[in-house]
């Protein structure tokens, strides 16, 4: 029984020593792959939300998409008219088309404040409102689209550019215009969100060489550790933690790379242009600390089955 506490107390400061003299004969080595991991952390970072922008962009693109139909201008039989152009909306949207009204006068007013020397020129000549009122649907695909023109064939007699609209042109054109940007668009998210699993797998990748080549390093005591009756599991603890602890501080060195450059950018912003950039940014507080949790514990787990396994590989064949 005194043997095994023997063995057992043995093994723990083994373990510990393990762990305190890999920080003290690598510890520039050390600091130095923090530096690396931190700066791959911080590319990872950037290239996560260049993707995540374009994904956005994508998305707004697509929701771009629509068409205009311009209800017909009638002196007589205004509510009959009204009723119909609100029968059509409701029957738009029930088919889950967004759809946006705008009367004449609203038509009128955007006028004036885009281009308001013409507003001006019909006043001037006694031109009354010539602009129709307009109802804009949104569609993000041709199956959404077809649906439109089937809705709109039963209310041509309010609808003055049904013809077009039904012949499908409307669409076609759209499509054509960005076609181009959408598949460059999903390029480049794909590429960049390829590009933050390859960086995730090198800085694991990293932490593995480092743990490779301090185990290597340390090879007679594990082997006095295996003449004591260690298990695997108690040889291979404080490489692993090692890795870990390596990783935690990439990671507060990256936390003050980030804070210090936010810093640096948000004097310029606010003196140059008054934007506080730190304010906007509280806004994704949660949303930036839950995002970094993630990938560190995506990393850990990532880099503790990698080094878990390598190192059992090479004490099995030691």
């Amino acid at each position: 029984m005194h043997m095994k506490n023997l063995f057992s107390f043995l093994h723990f400061s083994l373990r510990k020593k393990n762990y305190f003299e890999i920080i003290k004969s690598f510890f520039w080595q050390s600091l130095g792959m923090s530096f690396l991991i931190a700066f791959l952390i911080l590319f990872l970072n950037i290239l996560y939300m260049v993707g995540n922008s374009v994904s956005g962009l994508m998305q707004d693109v697509k929701e771009k998409l629509g068409v205009h139909l311009y209800i017909k201008d009638s002196t007589e039989q205004k509510d009959v008219l009204y009723q119909r152009v609100m029968a059509l909306k409701n029957d738009l949207e029930k088919a889950e088309l967004k759809v946006d009204f705008s009367s004449k006068e609203d038509a009128f007013r955007f006028l004036q404040n885009k281009m308001p020397d013409i507003a001006a020129n019909l006043k001037k000549y006694g031109i009354e409102n010539p602009l129709p009122a307009t109802l804009y649907v949104s569609f993000d695909n041709n199956q959404k689209y077809t649906l439109l023109k089937k809705i709109i064939e039963n209310y041509k007699d309010v609808i003055s550019n049904s013809n077009t609209v039904s012949r499908g042109y409307s669409f076609a054109q759209q499509e054509t215009r960005v076609v181009w940007l959408l598949n460059i668009s999903q390029f480049v998210m794909l590429f960049s969100y390829g590009l933050v699993a390859i960086v995730a797998i090198t800085i694991a990748l990293f932490l593995i060489f480092m743990v490779t080549m301090i185990y290597n390093y340390f090879h007679h005591t594990i082997e006095v550790q295996k003449l004591l009756g260690a298990s695997y599991s108690q040889i291979k603890l404080p490489y692993i933690a090692y890795s870990l602890s390596l990783l935690l501080a990439a990671y507060l060195f990256y936390a003050l790379i980030i804070s210090f450059s936010i810093s640096y950018i948000n004097y310029y912003t606010l003196s140059l242009v008054g934007f506080d950039l730190i304010a906007y940014l509280g806004q994704y507080k949660t949303l930036i600390i839950n995002i970094s949790i993630i990938q560190i514990i995506v990393l850990a787990l990532f880099t503790f089955s990698i080094a878990n396994d390598q190192l059992t590989k090479k004490l099995k064949k030691a």
